[in-house]
């Protein structure tokens, strides 16, 4: 017999534990050590400064899973950090090109899901291709969402 009673794990997580996490870092913009966690189990979305750590405490059978990347800051001091296809465990892994270039984001994204991003505004416009899509922006947290329903042929 085992004992199933018992009590929570206690840690914590920070962008620098994460392996090579410098080398994610591509193209314009400078990086200053933050980092965006998107939790996968509970869909919220959390920056941290450089070398912060945010507690975590999981209970017997609990998990959580953390997709996490660097933070770009942008011309005019705007924010911004691709998380990925979300409701992958590897959301990251999606992400397979990133430009940088006059206020303008260009990603190669290879999959279809629902893609996540830290933005620290809100986007005037997302476009899949050349065509206009719906997005959803958590101003809180500074989550940007939006469907990709079909893989363009060039997959940007």
């Amino acid at each position: 017999f085992h004992q199933t009673d018992s009590a929570a794990i206690t840690g914590y997580v920070r962008g620098r534990d994460v392996h090579l996490i410098s080398e994610a870092v591509v193209g314009e913009g400078d990086w200053n050590g933050d980092c965006a966690f998107y939790a996968h189990h509970s869909g919220e979305l959390v920056v941290l400064p450089h070398n912060v750590t945010m507690p975590l405490t999981l209970k017997v059978l609990e998990h959580e899973v953390f997709a996490v990347a660097p933070v770009k800051v942008l011309g005019g001091g705007h924010k911004f950090s691709p998380i990925g296809l979300v409701n992958m465990f590897n959301a990251g892994g999606a992400v397979k090109g990133l430009v940088y270039k006059d206020g303008v984001v260009r990603l190669e994204i290879k999959g279809c899901g629902k893609f996540g991003a830290y933005c620290s505004v809100r986007p005037t416009r997302c476009l899949l291709e050349d065509s206009v899509v719906d997005f959803e922006y958590e101003s809180d947290s500074g989550l940007l969402s939006f469907a990709i329903d079909y893989m363009p042929e060039e997959g940007h």
